[in-house]
């Protein structure tokens, strides 16, 4: 028997919160070029460093909502970095200093800070964490990583690398996790959902964009863990490329150890991203130590900014929480057989129009290539046929347009065909409602 595959289907729309998106292109437009938004907090640069240098430890952070999402972040470290601390209750980070890491400069901010870290990751469900998937090569990589909480300055004089033990967790699996690095770092989708060993109850994930798009211009904050270092709050960027459907980039202040980091909307603060590219980091100088390379503006000689894999790329694979408003859910279970295809049906009586909808399969192995899965209600119709590693692929089609606008309340059929019933264990239908 193989290991259980969790497929996810989501059809999303994109541009249905005209309002909201309207929202957003004018709170960039009032704010003054090199200026943040009024819910972010003083002017900065643009990244790797692009103009000012706008990182800021956790404690000097006056942003409430960058400071929340930092609560659901976390790095990822080896566990032979993981040591003993002052009690049976604490652990200690051991690694070089910053400076001794990377040789660098004098001048360098933070540079006798410790960096035990190798990425970033943060809470998409109270027991899922979302990271860049060249973070987690694979499950053995993932059960070779801790992911640590609340490494960071509370204040001046703390001590990051104490942490608490409760704080630290370990990968039970991995959810999923997709890595397009064999078509080209500029345009690949790169994410994975790790799966702890438990229930993180002490801090609440964060909020994903659900609907809508991002658009060019708008502001974004960086949280996450620069070169391995405790968490950094970088609120100053701006996107300035929305053309892809898989990722867009911005001119964060960010380096490697930033992969895996969400990337906040300033103005409604849900996470558009995860970080996962940028360009070099660092440049030697004649005095044979390194400096942060600093760049005027996106476009100057290497000088490309950075890269954030869109929500809309992992969302489908992440479930709602239980009682989330807006969701109407139903399980079906066993399917009978019409000529040479199976079905199986729901139904559900709920007042409301369909916004998006998810489908879950539970099943012992992966779906053929070939297999047809189509899902209908009433006399709407959506093809999820072709499969793009485990997921639909809807190819740019509309399909979604034949569901959204569908009343809730009804008979919903998921039709397979060239797939065998007796692998699927039961199917979960999710309906956001507008």
């Amino acid at each position: 028997m193989m290991t259980l595959t969790r497929l996810f289907w989501t059809l999303c729309l994109l541009g249905l919160a005209a309002s909201l998106a309207a929202c957003h292109e004018a709170a960039a437009t009032d704010a003054p070029e090199g200026q943040k938004p009024a819910s972010s907090q003083t002017a900065g640069g643009k990244a790797d460093i692009y103009g000012k240098d706008d990182r800021h430890d956790y404690y000097e952070s006056a942003d409430p909502v960058l400071k929340q999402v930092a609560d659901a972040t976390a790095v990822l470290v080896r566990p032979f970095r993981v040591k003993d601390g002052d009690s049976p209750e604490t652990r200690r980070l051991r690694d070089d200093t910053f400076a001794e890491e990377k040789n660098l400069c004098a001048s360098e901010p933070y540079r006798e800070q410790r960096a035990p870290g190798f990425c970033t990751g943060f809470l998409v469900a109270p027991d899922v964490l979302a990271t860049a998937a060249h973070c987690v090569d694979d499950l053995a990589d993932c059960k070779n990583t801790r992911f640590v909480f609340d490494f960071r300055y509370e204040s001046a004089d703390d001590d990051p690398t104490l942490v608490d033990a409760d704080d630290i967790y370990s990968c039970a699996s991995l959810l999923a996790r997709q890595h397009d690095d064999q078509i080209g770092r500029d345009i690949g989708t790169d994410w994975a959902l790790v799966r702890l060993d438990r229930t993180v109850d002490d801090r609440a994930p964060v909020s994903l964009r659900d609907r809508g798009v991002l658009g060019e211009g708008d502001w974004v904050g960086l949280v996450g863990h620069p070169s391995g270092l405790p968490l950094k709050i970088a609120p100053g960027g701006r996107v300035f490329d929305v053309s892809s459907d898989v990722y867009f980039s911005s001119d964060l202040d960010s380096y490697g150890g930033n992969s895996g980091s969400p990337v906040v909307n300033m103005i409604t603060g849900a996470v558009e991203g995860i970080h996962v590219r940028g360009t070099r980091d660092f440049v030697d100088t004649e005095a044979g130590c390194s400096v942060s390379r600093v760049c005027e503006e996106v476009g100057d000689d290497g000088c490309g900014g950075n890269s954030a894999v869109r929500v809309g790329q992992f969302r489908p694979w992440i479930a709602p929480p239980a009682g989330s408003a807006g969701w109407v859910r139903a399980e079906g279970h066993g399917f009978e057989a019409h000529g040479d295809e199976w079905t199986s049906t729901v139904e559900v009586d709920a007042s409301g129009s369909v916004d998006f909808v998810t489908v879950d399969v539970d099943t012992d192995v992966a779906l053929p290539g070939d297999a047809r899965v189509i899902l209908e209600v009433d006399d709407r119709v959506v093809d999820l046929t072709r499969m793009y590693h485990g997921r639909v692929d809807l190819g740019g089609e509309s399909a979604v347009a034949s569901l959204y606008g569908a009343e809730v309340a009804g008979r919903w059929t998921l039709r397979l065909k060239g797939v065998n019933p007796e692998s699927i264990h039961a199917w979960r239908l999710g309906v956001h409602r507008n």
